[in-house]
């Protein structure tokens, strides 16, 4: 590369990388006035102590969790016991509404056998519910609490103690393994208890409940469990082996990722199996008791209810190797908040997690950021040798799969030919949110909004810096999956002749709406500067060098970034915006408008515009800004070859 070009190379990306950031040079504001990105053994030195203060600063942020945590979850009380108290009462007369009521069948999961031995069985039921309509009023006598009232009874009343089901809200699990993915690239050892406790923490949880049903939070996991080794490589392999198998098969979006990452025709095929299972089960006890009512009754059926609710109970155990949540039965939740172990009539439950972002039963989307960030940690998990071959799904009661097994190389396959399909003419990549139907659980009884039907209207996919960016990330990743498949040699210069494009655009003004992401420009700076392709960097040093100018220069006197910004900032997949501009949110509309929800139409669970779905929002998708700022900035710290020094 000529001097003349690689200087002007520099000026473009030095601009670029601070009107992004919306900071001044570092000659202009910093300590580091006077010297230059040239002089590389200066930074060189700054990489490294910048590194050495962050991987400081999450050491810091671990010790003040009882638990380790990097981003704890919310934690609830707990009654520890209970105190007799006395309530006063008046009795009076009072108006109690009548309300219209309508018959209705509806599926309820039940106990079936005893014990251990129990499974849950799928039925439907005839009962009544309100339309929402008053009709009529009549009187009744009630006792009303009245501090004055003459009447006193004694009541029990709990004492709160420490404990009670935790909040894991949206992303948090993938935060904390992202932490400790950015640590041990830092070099931190693995052994090291700042990385083992929230590690066997999640260990733990998953082995429970299975593994996440969220493509950033499987991502980061598979990322760190890889190189925790030991006793974690068996959930990375797993991990690793769910998150190729949530890619989108069918469909505008087949070849990418979405927010959510299952395989929906697996999760149908164990529910179909399973409700084939669940009839003749009733079938067989409804005939058993009424043999045993009338002993002259024929039996049709020899077949034993006990063999028949031991292979329910043989489907239903392999839920959690598929899936966290999908097989949830109460629908209507599935999108707002589940508790953890009220899953297929358990008695118990430890945790209150996030639902899921979309309604998998007839819908899912896609995104450019999920579809990258899975890409960067399969690339992980095949350094480090974990990444399985062949996709194995579970067997079925007669020991057949429930799906055929695929090979990975063919899913990643599929992904290279769309990523390079979706470049732009200009050399960028929109953020490519897509929104689509899901047939596959179409033949499922009782399943809500099943059959779907409406149009899905087009999302808005703008071009950004950060979703070009995760275009070429995904391209550089997927070259070291695929190999020779993915030719992008002519594909990332397309992409450096449109970065020229968008500095154009940016230069003299804050064009926020062109830089993207999510916690900006921190994710983009991690994408822009993913690891050599063989051994010849992706990028020019220039530009490295520019990038860890940045970030060496605004880290904080703790060691982390962003820790003033406020804290809140959302952290919501770009599909699920975009489908929240377009779409009626339902969460709210069985209250506002009398009926149930219409989960039959292409929608969206949560909106910005009703203050209870505004709210809801913010509670489940906020962000602790300065974890990622200082995740991001860690790994492209790490990442930045010649400028690591470890």
């Amino acid at each position: 590369m000529s001097g003349s070009i690689k200087s002007a190379l520099f000026i473009f990306i030095y601009s670029v990388v601070f009107a992004l950031a919306g900071n001044k040079p570092a000659s202009e504001n910093s300590a580091t006035s006077g010297t230059t990105n040239a002089a590389a053994g200066g930074e060189i030195s700054s990489s490294v102590a910048a590194i050495r203060r962050a991987v400081e600063y999450f050491r810091n942020v671990s010790t003040n969790d009882f638990e380790g945590w990097f981003v704890p979850p919310e934690r609830q009380r707990k009654a520890v016991g209970s105190k007799d108290v006395e309530v006063r009462f008046t009795r009076k007369t009072v108006d109690v509404p009548e309300y219209e009521m309508k018959k209705v069948e509806v599926w309820v999961s039940r106990k079936a056998g005893e014990s251990v031995d129990a499974a849950a069985v799928r039925e439907k039921v005839t009962t009544y519910e309100s339309t929402g309509r008053k009709i009529g009023s009549h009187k009744e006598e009630r006792l009303i609490a009245d501090p004055k009232g003459e009447i006193v009874k004694t009541q029990k009343q709990p004492i709160m103690g420490p404990g009670g089901p935790d909040i894991w809200y949206y992303g948090y699990y993938g935060d904390n393994a992202m932490v400790i993915h950015a640590m041990l690239k830092a070099g931190v050892d693995p052994a090291d208890p700042v990385l083992t406790a929230p590690a066997d923490k999640l260990k733990e949880l998953f082995t429970n409940y299975g593994l996440p049903d969220g493509t950033w939070d499987l991502a980061w996991l598979a990322a760190a469990f890889s190189g925790m080794g030991g006793d974690y490589t068996n959930m990375a392999v797993k991990a690793a082996a769910k998150l190729v198998d949530g890619q989108i098969r069918t469909g505008p979006a087949a070849g990418l990722w979405g927010p959510v990452c299952v395989n929906t025709r697996l999760v149908a095929a164990m529910m179909d199996g399973k409700q084939d299972l669940d009839e003749l089960y009733l079938k067989l006890t409804r005939a058993a008791q009424a043999k045993k009512a009338n002993p002259k009754e024929k039996e049709k059926d020899k077949a034993d209810p006990n063999a028949i609710l031991a292979q329910i109970r043989q489907i239903s155990d392999k839920y959690n190797e598929v899936s966290m949540l999908c097989f949830y039965t109460d629908h209507k939740r599935l999108q707002s908040r589940i508790p953890l172990g009220k899953l297929e009539g358990q008695d118990m439950y430890q945790l209150s997690v996030p639902g899921l972002t979309q309604y998998i039963f007839n819908q899912n989307a896609a995104d450019m950021g999920s579809t990258a960030v899975a890409l960067y940690a399969l690339r992980v998990v095949k350094e480090k040798g974990f990444l399985p071959e062949m996709l194995a799904r579970p067997l079925d009661p007669k020991g057949k799969p429930f799906l055929a097994a695929e090979q990975s190389r063919a899913v990643l396959s599929k992904a290279a030919a769309t990523i390079l399909q979706s470049q732009l003419k200009n050399g960028g990549w929109t953020e490519l949110n897509i929104h689509q139907a899901v047939a596959d659980f179409n033949s499922m009884k009782g399943l809500s909004g099943v059959p779907g039907k409406g149009a899905f209207p087009a999302l808005e996919s703008p071009t950004n810096f950060c979703s070009s960016a995760q275009g070429m990330s995904a391209l550089v990743n997927l070259k070291a999956l695929v190999g020779k498949e993915v030719d992008q040699a002519g594909n990332v210069k397309m992409a450096a002749d449109y970065l020229g494009q968008l500095h154009q655009q940016l230069q003299g003004n804050s064009a926020t709406n062109l830089t993207g992401g999510h916690i900006s420009p921190y994710d983009s700076y991690f994408y822009l500067t993913q690891n050599s392709i063989g051994a010849t960097p992706v990028l020019p040093d220039d530009l490295r060098q520019s990038v860890a100018a940045y970030l060496t220069t605004s880290q904080g006197p703790e060691g982390g970034w962003e820790k003033q910004r406020k804290q809140n900032l959302l952290f919501l997949p770009t599909s699920y915006f975009q489908r929240m501009q377009v779409l009626e949110p339902i969460a709210y509309k069985g209250v506002d408008k009398l009926k149930d929800p219409d989960f039959e139409v292409p929608h969206v669970w949560l909106g910005m515009k009703v203050k209870e779905q505004r709210w809801s929002v913010y509670s489940s998708y906020h962000i602790r800004p300065d974890i990622l700022a200082t995740a991001y900035a860690l790994l492209t710290l790490v990442g930045l070859e010649p400028l690591q020094g470890q």
